[in-house]
Parts: structure tokens; C-alpha cells; sequence
């Protein structure tokens, strides 16, 4: 986490944190990733894109988070500890009374995944690493279509 001095602070697993955006008024994107710094690199480019930002280190976390903040789009990992992400991801669209696009990220080559996580619920697929042009042009293209 940022602070005001400009310094970096860790964020616990399983808390959360809302990103600070110079643009206010952006989509609100909540990324999840039980990797402190996949998680924050994510959060640092897509403030500097344009989108507001949460973080969450958990399954529990996120979902709880969706539920209480609404965001535009959720950046899900699917191998998380405790909840997967591919539960987490079934849990919202059953929760979830409005389309919340999800894209499911993996670092995993397994190719059953991409089925396995569309199946979950997932808009869209991408596999680790996932560069923050391509992301954010895959958040931009799944809010377009909703």
C-alpha cells in the first residue's frame, strides 16, 4: 500500500485495500491475488489506467467485497488458498444480483483450466504473466459488452 510519504506498505493476506485513482469517478476494479506483489502491480497500473481500484488476498475477501462495494469488473486468481477461484467465481453468479465481469488469471499451463473457468462463471481467461496493457484492454473490452 501507498502511503502519503510515497513509501510502500504490505497488505495482510486475506485484508483488503481500495487503491487510490486520479480518476475518482473510473470503473471500480477489484483484483484478487493471494500474491502481494502480482496483486499491487496489478492495482498500481490499473489507478494509473484510469480505474478505481480494491484489493482483496482472498476468495472470502473478494466476495465479500463484491457484495459491499459493487465493482465494475473482478481480476480473479484461480489458485487461491482456502476458497479457489473458480468457487469464488461460481458463488458470484449466484450472489451477485447484476453481470459482474470476471476475468479468471492462472499461471497454470494446464489447458483444462480455460474450459473449467468459463464453466465457473469466468468472462474471460488469461494466463500468467498477464501484461497491464493486455488486462486492462480485456477490462475495457468486457465492460463495453455489458
Amino acid at each position: 500500500m501507498t502511503t502519503r510519504s510515497g513509501t510502500r506498505r504490505a497488505v495482510r493476506a486475506g485484508t483488503y485495500r481500495q487503491g487510490r485513482s486520479l480518476h475518482d469517478d473510473g470503473p471500480l476494479v477489484l483484483v484478487v491475488d493471494d500474491y502481494d506483489h502480482t496483486r499491487e502491480m496489478y492495482a498500481e497500473f490499473l489507478s494509473f489506467v484510469g480505474f478505481r481500484v480494491a484489493e482483496a488476498a482472498t476468495a472470502e475477501v473478494a466476495l465479500e467485497l463484491a457484495r459491499r462495494l459493487r465493482p465494475s469488473a473482478i481480476v480473479m486468481d484461480l489458485a487461491l488458498p482456502g476458497m479457489s477461484g473458480w468457487e469464488a467465481a461460481a458463488c458470484l453468479r449466484r450472489d451477485v444480483r447484476r453481470r459482474l465481469p470476471i476475468i479468471a488469471v492462472t499461471a497454470s499451463c494446464d489447458p483444462s483450466f480455460r474450459a473449467a473457468a468459463l464453466g465457473a462463471g469466468c468472462d474471460a481467461f488469461m494466463q500468467k504473466p498477464v501484461g497491464p496493457n493486455a488486462l486492462a484492454d480485456a477490462i475495457g473490452d468486457l465492460l463495453r459488452q455489458t
